[in-house]
């Protein structure tokens, strides 16, 4: 096996790689959607789900570079023996495809979380809004009660 050969394998293995990365991250950006559904979700679920979106994507960043290097020491040599990589290059048109068909479903699930997570803090921001208002009620009220005059009650009964 002569170091081209290595090449085709290497390039093989990474859209392979990339495949793993775009079903992972798919898992991910779904389990966006039901953490934004959920009325009940805190800020740190949220928060952890886009940490392991952040990870994956960097592994994918990673991968890409990493196939991009390598295709760029092959490019020529598919080019002129076509013939001889024939059935590695059609593997990898194969994944390719996979992995172009993987992206666009992953983008068009970003476009509904999107929506979702307006949502999502459009109600935060009201909880907080409600919250506050709450706060400042009670705030009046203790201030009102603390300058109250603390007199003899007049329904206390003076005889003894």
């Amino acid at each position: 096996m002569d170091a081209k050969e290595t090449y085709v394998d290497i390039l093989i293995t990474s859209l392979k790689k990339k495949i793993s990365i775009l079903e992972r991250l798919e898992k991910v950006v779904m389990d966006q959607e039901r953490i934004l559904r959920n009325s009940q979700t805190s800020l740190e679920d949220l928060d952890e789900n886009d940490k392991e979106k952040g990870k994956l994507l960097g592994e994918l960043e990673d991968a890409d570079e990493g196939f991009e290097k390598v295709y760029n020491r092959v490019k020529e040599e598919f080019a002129v023996n076509k013939y001889k990589y024939e059935t590695e290059i059609k593997e990898m048109q194969g994944m390719i495809k996979q992995i172009t068909d993987l992206t666009v479903k992953l983008q068009a699930q970003e476009v509904r979380n999107k929506q979702w997570m307006e949502l999502f803090f459009r109600n935060k921001k009201e909880e907080v809004r409600i919250f506050h208002k709450g706060t400042k009620s009670t705030e009046r009220y203790n201030s009102h009660m603390a300058n109250r005059p603390q007199g003899q009650s007049y329904f206390l009964d003076k005889k003894k």
